[in-house]
């Protein structure tokens, strides 16, 4: 059975984390598509397809530790900069209450 990158969250295909997916395939996202039936929807690039997108410094078929140099992220249309993914994720957090030891 293949294994599939870039399977969407909450879909029953297979799939990995692609930061736990060594063997980087540049069309992961498509492959996860084909499968789950859906490459209307989503796996390419183009005009009205969703396009969940992470874009990173560096390549990661050169170094996957790239995936983790996050320059943003491109989510349902919109665009959040690397510096509003960080103050959005801080004001969550301090959103819950301290941790009791």
């Amino acid at each position: 059975m293949p294994i599939y990158a870039g399977a969407p969250a909450g879909s029953r295909g297979p799939g990995l984390p692609i930061h736990r997916w060594r063997k980087m395939r540049p069309s992961g996202t498509h492959d996860a598509a084909e499968f789950l039936d859906a490459l209307d929807l989503f796996g390419t690039i183009q005009p009205g397809k969703r396009a969940d997108l992470l874009l990173v410094d560096g390549n990661p078929l050169d170094d996957v530790a790239n995936v983790a140099r996050r320059s943003g992220v491109m989510v349902r249309g919109v665009w959040l900069a690397e510096d509003e993914l960080r103050s959005r994720l801080e004001d969550l957090a301090a959103s819950y209450p301290p941790r009791r030891n």
